[in-house]
């Protein structure tokens, strides 16, 4: 509004100015009038009658009026103008548009509404207004138990029919010393009321804010319904009425130490730690402060059930978040029933943690373990509640809620793969897998109350066991590299070690169990072996069980017998030039691939396998397949299961055995070339990304047997 004054002032100044400058204007229309009282019909004085010009939508200028409530404005351009009249020293009326436009809220839509008065030149127009004075409300505010006046209560008056968003109210009030408020300058309308005693320092507090005429509201603001009934303000009249109020309930309390009974130290961080919900499971709620006595108050309360809750989050004590009465859980807590005027005084004693501290050490050694872990897993869901890790001389602390915990320790390595201790649940029950699933079930409770200490806890671990050892060729002696040697338990746990270019190896962090425990030679030049020298395809997956203990070192060597094996050499039938990544396919009597390899630069290869006889198929791109003894298969797809190779009569088998290597040369005949050009019948145009498929007489596509013409329309087969 300031503003606005300032801007009106400014344009009357530049008026004036343009009336000094235009004296001289021929032609140039007047307009005068008068503003009077509706009501009384009196004249208004000093009231501003501003004029906008509405083709160029800006304001033109004003006139001040007299002390009989006349106006005149001289050498206005001939054009199209909105005349209001306002009030804006004293703002005892309603602005107004001509003609008998109101303006509602002080507020004028000058380019949307009124009516537009057109000048012409030398045009001398009368323009009057009847300006409508504003309404006044007053009355008292009183204690509806005592009759007393209230002092400090805020009255807010909304109109509904407002909907600015920036607007939540047009004016407000408080009561002085008698309870007595009085407004006048309102403009005529239905509002809301609002009162609010919720912070009447000088009424005592408590009086909850309720909506007119005995609507009280809960934790939220309130917010006008069905039941709210308007205050009509009208023009020129003043409009009383009185209101009782309800004192609101009270609850005040305390915080104390449950430790010692005393008022909690109170961090300065804590602003607001108690909370007073109508529902524990609800995000809204009311925040209190404590005070230097650690107490705390909830005033101007509606009947309802309330809930107290208190946290502490930065006292340098844990204390442990507490509802009323003495519980943790929000669907355990016990309201507090309150109704108007009533007073209820509570005390709350905040827990601590029960704090636990111990050290987990080498069960031989006796000294401490470094970055174990301590895991405490809440019963009986077994839900993991805390994990710590021991410093470096293997102490570790904890605080814990007062309840039934298992405890899990280990001590894995850096990159968390296997563990250097035995993993154990409290009390000394070994783990059998690295999780403790099953010890966890049955580990002995680890019980915490509340505010006590229990220290000393010793937690003593035994190393993991490690088997080592090495593998050698069984006929020369010879160490062999690459081996892996696997362990397995009853649990599925798997541990390995591949042997070194020394030949041996070493399993670390076997936990207390049976295994089986066998060789794999990736190459296949070794056949594998249980660790009682039991080859595993004559044992058909049966195993020595080999038990492993607690901080234990096993040797185991193995001795490995070397496969058979068959070897040769694949050439081209024409060029006699060594075929690179030949393959050579080696398959059992019921046409089951049992192994392959694939031929160097040399055209050399070698395939071990177990002993017995077989059927050997060779392949490279381009060539055709063929079997074993110089017997070409008519195709060139590559080898499978269903390949008619493995389907002749009477077929030559290799004959794997331990006495000698089985020799197998091969020479491949390069397949037919097919080649060509695909054109335009009656252009003779090439058309390229024309498809070609190459199938033998039996229907069988061939390996690389289709083929797509290039840009040129020509294509091959080979």
């Amino acid at each position: 509004m300031r503003l606005r004054n300032k801007i009106q002032q400014t344009l009357i100044l530049v008026l004036f100015a343009g009336l000094g400058l235009a004296s001289s204007c021929i032609g140039a229309a007047t307009i005068h009038g008068q503003v009077s009282d509706e009501v009384t019909g009196e004249a208004v004085s000093e009231t501003y009658v501003f004029f906008f010009d509405i083709e160029n939508r800006r304001s033109w200028g004003s006139a001040l009026t007299s002390a009989t409530g006349y106006f005149q404005v001289n050498n206005i351009p001939a054009g199209s103008y909105k005349v209001e009249a306002n009030t804006l020293n004293n703002g005892n009326y309603i602005p107004e548009l001509y003609e008998e436009t109101v303006c509602l809220y002080d507020r004028c839509d000058i380019f949307e509404s009124g009516t537009t008065v057109v000048l012409n030149i030398g045009e001398t127009r009368v323009i009057d207004f009847q300006l409508s004075p504003k309404g006044s409300v007053h009355g008292r505010i009183t204690d509806q138990r005592t009759g007393l006046p209230l002092e400090g209560i805020q009255l807010e008056f909304e109109d509904p029919s407002i909907t600015h968003d920036f607007i939540t109210s047009w004016f407000s009030a408080f009561t002085d010393s008698n309870g007595e408020f009085s407004v006048d300058k309102v403009i005529p309308g239905n509002y809301f009321l609002t009162l609010d005693g919720t912070y009447s320092q000088s009424s005592g507090f408590g009086y909850p804010e309720m909506l007119y005429p005995n609507i009280y509201c809960a934790v939220s603001s309130c917010i006008p319904s069905e039941d709210a009934i308007p205050i009509t303000v009208d023009s020129n009249e003043d409009t009383e009425f009185s209101v009782a109020l309800k004192k609101g309930g009270t609850v005040r309390g305390k915080v104390l130490d449950a430790r010692t009974g005393l008022p909690l130290m109170i961090d300065p961080y804590d602003i607001h730690p108690v909370e007073l919900k109508t529902n524990p499971l609800s995000y809204f709620s009311q925040r209190a402060y404590l005070d230097e006595n650690s107490e705390f108050q909830f005033a101007a309360l509606v009947p309802d059930d309330y809930y107290i809750y208190v946290e502490l989050e930065h006292h340098p004590t844990s204390f442990i978040p507490e509802w009323y009465l003495d519980t943790f859980e929000p669907d355990q807590a016990t309201p507090i029933s309150l109704n108007f005027y009533e007073e209820v005084d509570i005390s709350m004693s905040l827990d601590t943690p029960g704090m636990i501290s111990g050290r987990v050490i080498d069960e031989n050694s006796q000294a401490g373990i470094a970055k174990a872990r301590v895991i405490f897993y809440k019963m009986p869901d077994l839900t993991e509640k805390t994990t710590l890790q021991t410093d470096e001389s293997g102490y570790f602390q904890v605080e814990l809620l007062a309840g039934a915990y298992q405890v899990r320790t280990n001590v894995p390595t850096l990159d968390y793969t296997t563990e250097l201790y035995v993993p154990e649940v409290w009390d000394d029950i070994y783990c059998t897998t690295f999780d403790c699933t099953k010890e966890l079930e049955i580990g002995t409770p680890f019980v915490v109350q509340n505010s006590t200490v229990i220290d000393n806890i010793e937690i003593a671990l035994n190393r993991t066991a490690t088997i080592s050892g090495h593998v050698t060729d069984q006929d020369t002696g010879i160490k062999i590299e690459s081996v892996s040697v696997n362990a397995r338990d009853i649990n599925t746990s798997h541990y390995f070690s591949d042997s070194f270019t020394d030949g041996n190896f070493q399993i670390t962090g076997l936990l207390p169990g049976t295994y089986e425990i066998w060789t794999d030679t990736s190459s296949g030049d070794y056949l594998d072996e249980f660790y009682d020298n039991f080859l595993i395809w004559e044992r058909a997956g049966e195993f020595t069980p080999f038990v492993v203990d607690v901080d234990a070192t096993y040797q185991l060597n193995f001795e490995l017998v070397a496969a058979p094996f068959v070897h040769g050499r694949i050439i081209d039938e024409q060029t006699l030039e060594p075929l690179l990544r030949a393959e050579v396919r080696l398959y059992d009597l019921d046409n089951n691939f049992v192994g392959g390899a694939i031929t160097d630069e040399n055209g050399d290869y070698e395939l071990h396998y177990l002993e017995g006889n077989y059927k050997l198929l060779f392949w490279h791109r381009g060539y055709v397949v063929e079997r074993f003894n110089d017997v070409q298969c008519n195709t060139s797809k590559y080898p499978d299961k269903k390949n008619r190779c493995l389907e002749l009569p009477n077929p030559d088998l290799v004959k794997l055995s331990f006495e000698a290597p089985f020799a197998a040369d091969a020479q491949l005949t390069r397949g037919s070339r097919i080649h060509g050009v695909v054109t335009d019948e009656e252009t003779g145009e090439p058309i390229p990304g024309i498809m070609h498929w190459l199938y033998d007489s039996e229907g069988v596509l061939q390996e690389g047997g289709y083929f797509e013409t290039d840009a040129t329309g020509a294509y091959s087969f080979n």
